[in-house]
Order: structure tokens, then sequence, then C-alpha cells
């Protein structure tokens, strides 16, 4: 079978929950709603509905965000799914990369934040003993980034690419290269984010985004595809989930 007719259904399924997000002017209008109902609201009528149709307005804002998280989690197995067999587990473990922050907590904090023990793919590693935590860490899908880490602390995202580049098929060196593009990206973002470098991270992922759209529409029918729709989807989760919490925690009031 060629390549073409093995990507051929995940790129349709990548095209149509590609067309469901908004664009910049779309944006911009929902990030001019002052109240939390009305937004959602909008969203509900939209073809974002997948994604807001389990928020609520009465939500606090731990509930929302691990909401969003629960979906994106639900939705990388869905886009696996549509993958040819060989390449569903390099697609699986990019809901690993989603966790950096959480890990980043659970490494380097003695006290677990009540969103971690709350978060059912998070919860077993909220353990009260730093060591214990650890152990439970090194021992679980995470234990890839877990070694980098313990390696080289702020490691996390080199771990997790190296473990990735091992889950890939043989493919040609232009769709390699295409992969190694992206996760250069990936990597280079979440240096700066780890590091303070950027104080200014939604300039950062608007610059990330202008990259990943060509790339995406270059991609088409290669593995690439899926791993740059996903990257493009988390940023716009991103978006949703700043709007809803400036809404949730300022009441409408504009932050910088």
């Amino acid at each position: 079978m060629s390549r073409l007719h093995r990507f051929a259904y995940a790129q349709t399924r990548l095209q149509a929950s590609h067309a469901c997000f908004p664009g910049e002017a779309e944006w911009q209008r929902l990030e001019a709603i002052t109240h939390t109902e009305h937004l959602l609201d909008r969203l509900r009528t939209s073809p974002m509905r997948p994604w807001v149709s389990s928020l609520n307005a009465q939500m606090d804002a731990h509930r929302m965000e691990q909401t969003l998280r629960l979906l994106f989690r639900d939705y990388i197995d869905a886009v696996a799914l549509w993958q040819p067999p060989e390449w569903q587990a390099a697609v699986q473990w990019t809901k690993r990369l989603a966790d950096v922050a959480a890990l980043q907590h659970l490494l380097e904090h003695s006290v677990t934040a009540e969103w971690i023990r709350s978060d059912p793919a998070l919860r077993t590693f909220a353990l009260d003993d730093p060591n214990r935590r650890v152990r439970a860490l090194r021992e679980s899908a995470y234990a890839p980034m877990i070694e980098a880490w313990r390696n080289e602390p702020q490691r996390l995202v080199s771990g997790w690419d190296r473990h990735w580049q091992t889950l890939w098929p043989r493919t040609s060196t232009a769709e390699r290269r295409a992969l190694e593009w992206l996760a250069g990206q990936l990597y280079e973002q979440q240096e700066m984010l780890a590091s303070g470098e950027l104080h200014d991270s939604r300039a950062a992922r608007q610059r990330l985004m202008t990259g990943l759209l060509p790339e995406f529409r270059q991609r088409t029918f290669q593995p690439a595809a899926a791993f740059l729709h996903l990257a493009i989807t988390a940023i716009h989760l991103e978006r949703l989930r700043g709007v809803l919490l400036r809404l949730l925690l300022f009441g409408g009031e504009r932050v910088a």
C-alpha cells in the first residue's frame, strides 16, 4: 500500500479537526467577551463545541484546567488511532510532553499541588515523600523523561524527544527531517519557557504557530502531519484556557 493510501484516512480526519479552530480575527472577538457563560455559549454553537461541551461557568479554575487536560489526552489517543499502526505509539507518546509542567513541579517541590492530586493521570505520583515520588515516576511511562532529568536537571524535554525518536518506524530522509524540525521547535519553546527567558509567552506561541501552520499544509499525507496538528491544537487550547481563566479569575479584566 502506498504512503498516500496509508495516511489518507488520518489526513482526512486531521483536516476536519484542524478546521474547527478559530482564525485570528475570531479569536480576538472571543477574547473581547467579558462573561464566562457568554463565551461558552458562543463556543458551544461553533465548531469548537467538542472542546467546551463539558465546561460550565460554575467550575473553578482548577476543575476547568483539569477538564481541558483530560480532553486533550483523549484527543491524542483518538489521533493515534487514525494513524497507520506503526506510528500509533509515537503519537501516543506526545501525551507525556503535555505533562512537562506537572513533572517539573513533582520533581522540584516538596509539597504536591492540589491540582496534581486531583488529576487522574498524575495523582498516583502525588506522594509526600519526594524520594518515593521520584521512584514512582522512574517506574512509570515517564521513565525516559525522568532519567534525562536525573542526569541533567531541567532536561525533561530532551528525554521525551530521545524516546520519541526511538518510536519512529523506518521512514524517508525527508519525512524524518520534518519530524526533527518539529522536535527542534518544541524543544526550543519548552527550554525558553522553563528558563524564564520568555517574558511574553503569548507572543512566543504566536511565533511558533506562524511556523507550524505552513509546515502542516506542506506535510500532507506524511507522518509529521499528526504531530504538527497536535502541536497546533495544543496552542489553540492554551489560548482557550487563557481566556477562560481570565474570566474566571479576574471577572473579564484584561491582564498582561
